[in-house]
């Protein structure tokens, strides 16, 4: 048996090894990253939320990591944003210097839709949410639409971009679940181009995100020119009216809960930043790390005013955790995903 001596000179030894360890990896870590320059990669066009979103990131991530590096935008557009993802996750550098943000609905389309799909959403590295995607389904008032009742029995015209799309996916949900009547008509460009087609009456319907119709049109709301009929997400937003109702609570079943909460996932991971699979895990801490100090951060929080954003702060961690409970979605889940979007 091991002296007392002995043990109490290893447990010595072992606690300055580990007290040595963290400011060496935290110097390895500066020094790796001192002078670089980053992309930070988006899966959309220029012009839009992700874009205002990517480049309040890349004016302030930076002054968080060890060494300071410079992280730039780069626009990958295409399907919906499963380009960039795919790129991300096959070739982009798995070093901590390439970065994104993506569509929160690529958990669903990897389990719905395979085609094209050339990653594990649950191997990417999170890093943390920068926002909800809380969606909101709006209809022109103009139509005499009140209520979802009212979207049962009246066929609407909503506006969508693409398959991979919640302006798609969202009112194909709504059809499903509710049995709602919405004819939805695609290939409008990006979120300008369907809200374009709402303003113009060639639709009538349009869902978006909740910070969005705030940010992008609020005179819309202000002046009654389109109202609210359903909320899109897991938990109510507390500027909405109380009468609109929250999706989740319309499931009459288990196994209608378990869809709609499935549909919802993307709503609450939403805006949020993640590497390549495979980092340095010093690396991955790091860029944790960082992002904790950045949402904290007055600067940051102060442009993000200016932007018209909003923050809604989670942890690389728990992002990680949700985004695995979506992609981990029952087989009777999937099926019935598959049947009311239109996949086979």
């Amino acid at each position: 048996m091991a002296s007392k001596s002995f043990l109490g000179s290893a447990a010595a030894l072992a606690f300055a090894v580990g007290a040595h360890s963290a400011p060496a990896q935290a110097d390895a870590v500066a020094e790796f990253y001192k002078g670089q320059v980053g992309i930070m990669a988006v899966g959309f066009g220029p012009g839009g939320g992700y874009d205002r979103y990517s480049r309040l990131v890349v004016n302030h991530l930076g002054k968080h990591i060890p060494g300071k590096p410079t992280f730039v935008p780069q626009f990958m557009p295409g399907g919906g944003s499963l380009k960039m993802a795919n790129y991300t996750y096959n070739v982009a550098p798995k070093n901590g210097t390439f970065i994104g943000l993506a569509s929160p609905m690529l958990p669903i389309f990897q389990l719905i839709r395979s085609k094209g799909f050339k990653l594990d959403v649950r191997k990417l590295s999170w890093l943390g949410r920068l926002a909800t995607q809380k969606h909101v389904m709006m209809v022109r008032a103009d139509t005499g639409i009140k209520t979802l009742e009212d979207l049962k029995k009246t066929e609407v015209v909503a506006a969508a971009s693409g398959l991979a799309s919640p302006t798609y996916m969202f009112p194909a949900f709504l059809n499903s679940l509710l049995g709602t009547k919405f004819k939805i008509i695609k290939g409008y460009k990006g979120s300008a181009g369907t809200r374009l087609a709402l303003e113009r009456g060639e639709a009538k319907a349009l869902t978006s995100g909740w910070i969005s119709w705030k940010s992008q049109v609020p005179q819309w709301i202000e002046n009654k020119f389109i109202i609210p009929v359903v909320e899109l997400g897991l938990n109510k937003a507390p500027d909405l009216p109380q009468n609109v109702p929250l999706i989740v609570d319309l499931a009459k079943t288990p196994a209608d809960r378990a869809f709609a909460e499935f549909m919802m996932g993307p709503t609450i991971t939403g805006r949020a930043i993640f590497g390549p699979p495979g980092l340095p895990k010093a690396r991955l801490a790091a860029l944790r790390a960082a992002y904790d100090k950045m949402v904290k951060d007055p600067a940051f929080l102060a442009e993000a005013k200016s932007r018209k954003v909003e923050i809604h702060p989670m942890g690389g961690a728990e992002i990680a955790k949700r985004v695995t409970q979506t992609a981990s979605a029952s087989e009777a889940t999937i099926k019935r995903a598959k049947k009311a979007l239109g996949f086979k």
